[in-house]
């Protein structure tokens, strides 16, 4: 049996939020198999704390570059929900994987934009909805666990002014 070398997975990472740098921006930092290629944020200043942290190749404050740069091979975009699919329509159009956090898009038409133009290109598109490792998560899973009865569940995560860090009050603009 031969060994088989790959080479590492260079990661475009549009996004510092607190999510993307808790997240995603960490786990591609630590990975032995994913570079962090490219490191975009229109912040100067969470740029700039974000790349000293993390250290990628490149950083910039302009999206478009990280879906253009030849040495990008998949984005991941975590921004305004709003720019989730332009960013993943000029990422596939420039012939990259993306991995876009939830929402897609805002409507069903956007969406179905986006999906066609990854059909059309026969590229992979990943929507982020995977909460199975949230506390909350776990919390449930236990205690259905713990129950031999037929369960009703009703679960709502609220997202609102209540419980949301004031650094994120773009979310509710």
């Amino acid at each position: 049996m031969s060994l088989v070398l790959l080479s590492p997975v260079r990661v475009g990472v549009v996004g510092c939020g607190q999510f993307m740098r808790q997240q995603h921006i960490q786990t591609i930092a630590r990975s032995e198999r994913l570079v962090l290629q490219h490191l975009a944020d229109q912040n100067e200043n969470t740029l700039r704390q974000v790349a000293d942290r993390y250290h990628p190749i490149r950083r910039s404050l302009r999206w478009e570059d990280v879906v253009v740069d030849p040495e990008v091979d998949v984005v991941v975009v975590g921004i305004v929900p709003s720019f989730h699919p332009l960013v993943a329509r000029a990422a596939l159009e420039n012939g990259k994987p993306v991995y876009v956090e939830k929402p897609l898009a805002s409507t069903v038409a956007e969406c179905r934009a986006v999906e066609l133009l990854a059909c059309k290109l026969n590229l992979p598109v990943a929507v982020g909805f995977n909460r199975r490792f949230a506390p909350a998560t776990q919390t449930m899973v236990q205690a259905f666990r713990q129950t031999q009865a037929p369960v009703s569940l009703y679960y709502r995560i609220a997202d609102d002014d209540r419980i949301r860090p004031p650094e994120q009050h773009w979310k509710t603009v």
